[in-house]
């Protein structure tokens, strides 16, 4: 949800929109100690504490629980918008700063142009581990923005309309992650409710 909200924020920064409120968010605390807190809809989720974990991890003594955690933490997909989504986060409150003072971090522009290649060439997550003179070897991608990613590591500089490009590639991948992600969560909701397994012991 935070992630949401800063991708919502960067949104109506490029596009010369006013910046939307932060939501409240509501939380209440459940018979067991557990905190929880309210999505957009009205749904409840677990709180996240301070170690950036789930509030009530799932339980090790059901070893059905746990093959259902293990499917869907394992699941590719799952994989992939949890790993993307460590990427997007700090990259989207890089462009909510750029665009409000204007100034440029050459270490950002390298993780987005990273980020971009990752998830616009057959290099995946292989762009995140070659240095420089790998980097800006690259072939000719056919794609004028890849190009220009290529291109930052052999000295040239990304252009602000470079970087929302970039930007806009990315998150929007990742919000495609993002829903086969929930997909999953309710195919395994639908075996857990099968097997009358309770979510908390696979969701946490």
């Amino acid at each position: 949800e935070n992630l949401q909200n800063r991708l919502t924020v960067a949104d109506a920064i490029a596009a010369n929109r006013p910046i939307p409120p932060e939501p409240t968010v509501q939380t209440h605390t459940d018979e067991n100690g557990k905190l929880w807190q309210m999505k957009r809809g009205g749904s409840w989720e677990p709180a996240i504490g301070p170690d950036g974990k789930q509030l009530g991890s799932p339980t090790k003594n059901n070893p059905v629980a746990e093959q259902l955690y293990k499917d869907f933490v394992n699941h590719p997909e799952v994989k992939a918008a949890n790993d993307l989504e460590v990427k997007v986060k700090p990259l989207a409150d890089y462009m909510i700063s750029i665009a409000k003072t204007g100034k440029s971090v050459n270490a950002n522009d390298a993780a987005l142009a990273k980020a971009y290649l990752a998830v616009t060439t057959s290099l995946g997550n292989r762009a995140y581990t070659l240095d420089k003179k790998e980097l800006s070897a690259l072939p000719n991608l056919g794609d004028r923005t890849g190009n220009m990613a290529s291109s930052f590591f052999s000295g040239k500089d990304l252009t602000d309309q470079t970087r929302k490009e970039m930007f806009g590639v990315i998150k929007s991948r990742y919000v495609a992650l993002d829903e086969a992600r929930q997909q999953q969560k309710t195919v395994i909701t639908q075996r857990a409710k099968a097997k009358m397994i309770p979510l908390d012991q696979i969701f946490g």
